[in-house]
Formats: structure tokens, sequence, C-alpha cells
């Protein structure tokens, strides 16, 4: 038997089926204790290859339903470099055919960790891109203002603010965006005799 592989290194030049979106990958954080980073993977089922290619381009090609069982939890065996937990975690999920729960499983058992050790999330909204530098500045600013607890970083841009920045904590919203300081001093200009 002859295997091909088909693999390619995550990024944005990664082919998706044509009415599909690309994949996005965003650097969250550096974990400033060990260096680490952590980073959001969004892709879809059609991102490069997908277990389910035969089904797709062949005629009478397999569905992954097809598969046996103990050939697909061999395949786990073979392609899953982690832990023994995590390892038959993914397996439960096969057998149970919940394997697309998969991602929502991995972000629950993130956000357990991070609060075990004491990471924070926080969500930064500007109208433009930061800069490296800019973005840093904001992670420090956010450590020294948590007491000194690491904060994982995301940033996504919305145009609507029109400037300045939107911070969230948990439940706490930090809104200094010029769209908001307009609105207020809209309602301050309506109310005023």
């Amino acid at each position: 038997m002859r295997i091909v592989d088909l693999t390619q290194p995550w990024g944005d030049r990664m082919p998706t089926w044509p009415q599909f979106a690309s994949i996005e990958v965003t650097d969250i954080t550096t974990h400033h204790r060990d260096g680490k980073s952590t980073m959001l993977v969004k892709t879809n089922m059609h991102t490069g290859t997908h277990i389910d290619a035969p089904y797709h381009f062949f005629p009478d090609g397999a569905t992954i339903d097809r598969v046996p069982l103990d050939r697909r939890l061999e395949f786990v065996d073979r392609v899953l470099d982690v832990a023994p937990g995590v390892r038959n975690l993914a397996k439960l999920l096969v057998v149970k055919r919940r394997v697309p729960l998969g991602p929502r499983v991995a972000e629950l058992f993130a956000r357990l960790a991070d609060e075990q050790e004491g990471v924070i999330e926080a969500e930064v909204a500007t109208a433009a891109e930061l800069t490296p530098e800019l973005r840093e500045r904001i992670e420090r600013a956010l450590v020294q203002g948590l007491g000194g607890r690491s904060v994982r970083l995301s940033h996504r841009v919305d145009p609507s603010l029109l400037g300045g920045i939107v911070i969230r904590v948990g439940d706490k919203l930090v809104d200094g965006s010029v769209r908001t300081r307009l609105r207020l001093l809209r309602q301050h200009l309506a109310a005023a005799p």
C-alpha cells in the first residue's frame, strides 16, 4: 500500500472549497511565564483536506460512517500524539459519533485550565488593526490593572467604533470608543435646554 501525505502547514494560504471561508489564525497571546503562544484557529470542514474526501471526489466514495469503528479508533491512535487521557476522550467522541463537538470540548477544557492557572481572558476591539507595540502596551496595562495576573488578549477590528478602544474582561466593559463618546455627546446636547 502506498501512503501519500497530504498534510500542509496551517496558514491563510491553505486551500479551501471555493464557496467556503478561508482559514483564520489569530495570535491571542504569549504567556510570559513560559513563552508559549495561544492562537485561535477558525476553519471549516472544507479547509485543506478532510476525512470524508473520498465521498466528495469519487463515485460511490465512502463516508466516515462506512469505515469500521475499529479502523477509526486505530486511526485515532496512529495520528494523535497526545496524552493518553486526551486520546481516550477523542476515542469516546468517535464511538459516540460526537466528533463535531471536539472543538467545543477543547474550548471548555481550555477555559477550565485558564481558571486553574489564573489566566484572565480579555477582548479588545479597535477601529483599526493594532500594531504589535500597541498590543503589547495594552496587554501590559491589563496585567498591571489586574494585579499581575496573566492575561490572554484577543483582538478584533470593528470599524464602526470610529476610533478609541473597547475592552471587555469577564462581565466588565470599558468603552472608550469614539462612537460611544459621540452618542453620549448627542444625548447630552439633545437634553440641554
